[in-house]
Protein backbone atom coordinates (compact mmCIF):
# COMPACT_ATOMS: atom_id res chain seq x y z
CA UNK A 1 0.00 0.00 0.00
CA UNK A 2 0.96 3.72 0.11
CA UNK A 3 0.86 3.71 3.47
CA UNK A 4 3.54 1.04 3.89
CA UNK A 5 5.96 2.66 1.14
CA UNK A 6 5.54 6.01 3.18
CA UNK A 7 6.13 4.63 6.60
CA UNK A 8 9.33 2.77 4.97
CA UNK A 9 10.71 6.02 3.39
CA UNK A 10 10.08 7.93 6.44
CA UNK A 11 11.45 5.43 8.97
CA UNK A 12 8.70 4.88 11.20
CA UNK A 13 6.60 2.45 11.92
CA UNK A 14 3.03 1.34 9.67
CA UNK A 15 -0.37 0.52 11.15
CA UNK A 16 -3.30 -0.91 8.63
CA UNK A 17 -6.28 -0.32 10.71
CA UNK A 18 -7.96 -3.25 9.18
CA UNK A 19 -5.19 -5.22 10.27
CA UNK A 20 -5.30 -4.39 14.21
CA UNK A 21 -8.85 -5.44 15.16
CA UNK A 22 -8.51 -8.00 17.80
CA UNK A 23 -11.58 -9.74 15.69
CA UNK A 24 -12.82 -10.99 12.42
CA UNK A 25 -14.43 -7.72 11.09
CA UNK A 26 -16.99 -9.12 9.08
CA UNK A 27 -18.11 -11.53 11.74
CA UNK A 28 -18.44 -8.73 13.84
CA UNK A 29 -20.41 -6.06 11.58
CA UNK A 30 -22.76 -9.42 10.50
CA UNK A 31 -23.18 -9.38 14.43
CA UNK A 32 -23.16 -5.88 16.07
CA UNK A 33 -23.52 -3.70 13.05
CA UNK A 34 -21.81 -0.95 10.92
CA UNK A 35 -22.90 1.96 14.06
CA UNK A 36 -20.70 -0.78 16.82
CA UNK A 37 -17.97 -1.57 14.53
CA UNK A 38 -17.29 2.67 13.72
CA UNK A 39 -16.89 2.77 17.64
CA UNK A 40 -14.61 -0.06 17.47
CA UNK A 41 -12.77 1.47 14.73
CA UNK A 42 -12.38 4.56 16.65
CA UNK A 43 -11.08 3.11 19.55
CA UNK A 44 -8.21 0.92 17.52
CA UNK A 45 -7.37 4.44 15.73
CA UNK A 46 -7.15 6.08 19.44
CA UNK A 47 -5.14 3.73 20.82
CA UNK A 48 -2.65 3.90 17.49
CA UNK A 49 -3.14 7.60 17.58
CA UNK A 50 -2.11 7.65 21.57
CA UNK A 51 2.04 8.51 21.98
CA UNK A 52 2.58 5.85 24.84
CA UNK A 53 2.14 3.47 21.90
CA UNK A 54 4.62 4.97 19.81
CA UNK A 55 7.77 2.16 19.54
CA UNK A 56 11.09 4.36 19.85
CA UNK A 57 8.71 7.85 19.97
CA UNK A 58 7.98 7.56 16.12
CA UNK A 59 4.52 8.32 15.33
CA UNK A 60 3.39 5.60 12.98
CA UNK A 61 1.68 6.12 9.42
CA UNK A 62 -1.79 4.51 9.84
CA UNK A 63 -4.13 3.38 6.94
CA UNK A 64 -7.54 4.22 7.75
CA UNK A 65 -9.51 2.94 4.50
CA UNK A 66 -12.18 5.01 3.11
CA UNK A 67 -14.83 4.19 5.60
CA UNK A 68 -13.52 5.87 8.40
CA UNK A 69 -14.75 9.07 7.53
CA UNK A 70 -17.80 7.68 8.29
CA UNK A 71 -17.61 8.60 11.40
CA UNK A 72 -17.53 12.05 12.38
CA UNK A 73 -16.02 11.68 15.75
CA UNK A 74 -12.84 9.61 13.84
CA UNK A 75 -12.78 13.14 11.11
CA UNK A 76 -12.67 15.01 14.47
CA UNK A 77 -9.88 13.10 16.24
CA UNK A 78 -8.08 12.84 12.80
CA UNK A 79 -8.18 16.18 12.51
CA UNK A 80 -6.37 16.44 15.76
CA UNK A 81 -3.08 15.11 13.90
CA UNK A 82 -0.14 16.85 12.84
CA UNK A 83 -0.76 15.33 9.19
CA UNK A 84 -3.02 13.67 7.38
CA UNK A 85 -3.05 12.46 3.70
CA UNK A 86 -6.73 11.94 1.76
CA UNK A 87 -6.03 9.63 -1.24
CA UNK A 88 -9.00 10.18 -3.86
CA UNK A 89 -9.82 7.20 -6.17
CA UNK A 90 -12.22 6.94 -8.88
CA UNK A 91 -15.92 4.78 -7.75
CA UNK A 92 -14.71 2.38 -10.36
CA UNK A 93 -11.33 2.36 -8.14
CA UNK A 94 -13.43 1.46 -5.36
CA UNK A 95 -15.55 -1.13 -6.98
CA UNK A 96 -12.34 -3.20 -8.23
CA UNK A 97 -10.62 -2.90 -4.84
CA UNK A 98 -13.68 -4.09 -3.00
CA UNK A 99 -14.61 -7.06 -5.89
CA UNK A 100 -12.82 -9.31 -3.49
CA UNK A 101 -12.75 -7.88 0.04
CA UNK A 102 -12.99 -10.84 2.03
CA UNK A 103 -12.01 -8.61 4.90
CA UNK A 104 -15.41 -6.33 5.63
CA UNK A 105 -18.69 -6.62 4.24
CA UNK A 106 -19.37 -4.26 1.85
CA UNK A 107 -21.24 -1.28 3.58
CA UNK A 108 -24.89 -1.41 3.60
CA UNK A 109 -24.85 -5.11 3.96
CA UNK A 110 -25.46 -6.57 7.40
Amino acid sequence: TLGRAAATRLGRPFVDLDEAFPFDIKAFVEKHGWDAFRQEELAVLSRHLDPASFPDGKAPVIACGGGIVESPKAIERLQKEQQVVWIHVSDEEVIRRCENEAVKPAYGQP
